[in-house]
């Protein structure tokens, strides 16, 4: 019998043991980036998407329009869904008076399952301004489009392994 029992709690604690390293197994799971180049008219954009596994979490972008200005941008992605997206930029002014100068812009957006707008902040050159109406819609837009390309990018990746 006792015999029996010490079988018994060396199963049960090699059982725990083995438990605990898949959970540990589970929470490192494994990050890859995809980088990627493409050009748009006169902007050249640079991005790294961030898999979770082969799940997109987070796309990091830099928009280039030489003279024109530049803009880093990160999205943040649950479930496949943009939740939140952050957009620092540097833009030349084309308006009359003002031709030539550059103005600062950081748009903020967090987005429901549904895609509308939770929270929206717009700030240029540190002043609170009103988003124009087709910001939203062309952030959304634009990120449906890095998406494809990274996730053609990823499974690209992959078809080797």
């Amino acid at each position: 019998m006792p015999y029996r029992l010490t079988a018994i709690l060396v199963l049960t604690v090699l059982s725990l043991i083995a438990a605990c390293a898949d959970q540990q197994s589970g929470e490192q799971t494994a990050r890859r980036q995809v980088r990627g180049e493409f050009s748009n008219g006169d902007a050249t954009t640079r991005y790294v998407a961030t898999y979770q596994d082969t799940i997109l979490v987070a796309v990091e972008e830099e928009q280039n329009y030489g003279d024109y200005g530049l803009a880093r941008t990160r999205y943040e992605v649950v479930d496949g869904r943009l939740v939140y997206y952050r957009s620092d930029e540097q833009r030349r002014v084309m308006s009359e008076g003002q031709a030539g100068d550059f103005e600062e812009i950081s748009l903020e957006l967090e987005f429901d399952e549904a895609g509308r707008i939770r929270r929206q902040i717009k700030l240029v050159d540190g002043e609170p301004t009103e988003l124009v109406g087709y910001e939203a819609p062309g952030v959304q837009r634009h990120f449906e489009e890095l998406k494809r390309r990274a996730d053609l990018a990823q499974d690209a990746a992959l078809g080797g392994l």
